[in-house]
């Protein structure tokens, strides 16, 4: 891979989304949704992540190497990592939990055994706080450019104050409203924990807004803010991931702030307008696409 790839480093997993309604069964993690994005706009990854030996992976792992991503570093087991996400009468996550965790240790551990030298840009997924902490550390000795986000099932107590500590050693890091809440340890607006954050970085904290956009902060104070796209919305799980990926690819092409908050916009919209994963697959998917024709 190239000199601009960009090293992904987090979880592949199945997730199982329940409302109220129906059962969907669904591609997901963090790293897998972040790649998305970074593919939508041709960006070269690395991926270290792990994966199950279930049949659903093979035309994953497909259109992931026909994109520019490099799949070498991924570990198989027997099976993956389960995400159940449960949903209420008005969509919102009324709990989350993790079967097959200990997959998510054991490739924290590979990933802190590996040279992480050869790679300018790091991005590292949410992981429970102390390894999380641990991989950021690394990332950050190794002399890297260093990104992170966190998940909300890391807003545990006593994760607070790992995730503070770790702040200056990120150039760049991705919250939500209710992460940065949290983080801030304040219920001030998004405005106000947004310039306490940012001063912590050594670059630039994007939060995401929901329905009012995005905004990103440097050194305390806000530099800009996108507005929201008007959208019929139909799905949720895994856009804050995908927005992610969008803004990365944004800073990797020289873009501005603003760009880069434009350009997550426009990956996460297409989590967030289709049902599942195969929405964005098969945008990928450009060979099977072509052939469709």
């Amino acid at each position: 891979m190239g000199k601009d790839t960009i090293l992904c480093i987090g979880n592949m997993a199945i997730d199982h989304k329940i409302t109220q309604d129906e059962h969907e069964v669904l591609v997901g993690g963090a790293a897998y949704r972040v790649c998305l994005g970074l593919m939508l706009f041709g960006q070269s990854v690395k991926l270290i992540s792990a994966i199950g030996k279930e049949s659903l992976w093979e035309d994953i792992l497909s259109v992931l190497s026909k994109n520019k991503v490099d799949t070498t570093e991924i570990c198989v087991f027997d099976s993956s990592i389960q995400f159940i996400t449960t949903y209420d009468a008005s969509s919102n996550i009324s709990h989350f939990s993790c079967e097959n965790i200990h997959l998510a240790d054991e490739l924290v551990r590979f990933s802190l055994g590996l040279d992480l030298k050869e790679d300018k840009f790091i991005h590292i997924c949410p992981f429970e706080a102390s390894k999380q902490s641990e991989l950021i550390l690394k990332a950050n000795a190794s002399g890297k450019i260093v990104s992170s986000m966190i998940h909300y099932s890391s807003l545990v107590d006593g994760a607070r104050n790992l995730y503070l500590d770790i702040l200056p050693h990120l150039d760049f890091l991705f919250l939500n409203e209710e992460e940065a809440k949290f983080l801030a340890g304040s219920e001030n607006d998004w405005h106000q924990n947004g310039k306490y954050l940012s001063r912590f970085l050594r670059q630039i904290l994007f939060i995401t807004l929901a329905e009012n956009g995005s905004a990103a902060f440097m050194s305390g104070e806000l530099i800009c803010h996108c507005p929201p796209i008007s959208l019929n919305i139909t799905n949720t799980l895994g856009a804050g991931d995908c927005f992610v990926g969008g803004a990365l690819s944004g800073y990797l092409l020289s873009m501005n702030p603003l760009q880069c908050l434009k350009m997550g916009s426009l990956s996460s919209m297409l989590a967030l307008t289709g049902r599942d994963h195969n929405t964005f697959i098969r945008f990928l998917d450009f060979e099977k696409a072509f052939y469709d024709k």
